[in-house]
């Protein structure tokens, strides 16, 4: 199997979340990129007022969920070190983070988005408790190698 380090589809929507990360977001440039993803997926083209409404229109899913009805795709997000201009600009980026989930399902990519924008993430495990990773989480910090610890560098906590 061959896993490619880049694809077109990835970047174009790295861009459009630069373009609204900016200290000015540009909304048409970003718009124009997830034009191209979304065309390429659906055959369709949207605006952004069609994006902001649609985004804006659902819930934000809870921590801990209680039923599947509680479930949304557009999760709280608490950026580090990232500044959101405003609310619209905050719907596009529920429109990326939408877009990139579906398009790196098999790649691991979603985990850069959760601690990015400090997505809190609740897996449900029948018959056991929630298991909830909260923005503080210890178990959000990357391990150091075993080598660098053997060396005498502190672990990070779990």
């Amino acid at each position: 199997m061959v896993n490619p380090v880049f694809t077109t589809d990835e970047l174009i929507m790295c861009r459009a979340e630069a373009y609204l990360l900016r200290q000015n977001p540009d909304m048409d440039k970003a718009m124009a990129d997830i034009n191209v993803v979304l065309n390429s997926m659906t055959g369709q083209t949207f605006n952004k007022e069609f994006i902001i409404a649609y985004y804006k229109s659902l819930s934000f899913m809870p921590t801990n969920v209680k039923s599947d009805d509680d479930r949304s795709i557009k999760k709280a997000i608490n950026p580090q070190g990232i500044r959101i201009a405003d609310e619209n600009v905050e719907n596009m980026i529920q429109c990326i983070l939408h877009v990139r989930r579906v398009l790196t399902v098999h790649e691991g990519l979603r985990w850069f988005d959760i601690k990015r924008y400090g997505i809190e993430v609740t897996h449900t495990r029948d018959g056991m408790a929630n298991d909830v990773l909260m923005v503080d989480d210890p178990r959000r910090a990357i391990q150091l190698p075993q080598e660098v610890i053997a060396a005498g560098l502190e672990a990070n906590p779990r």
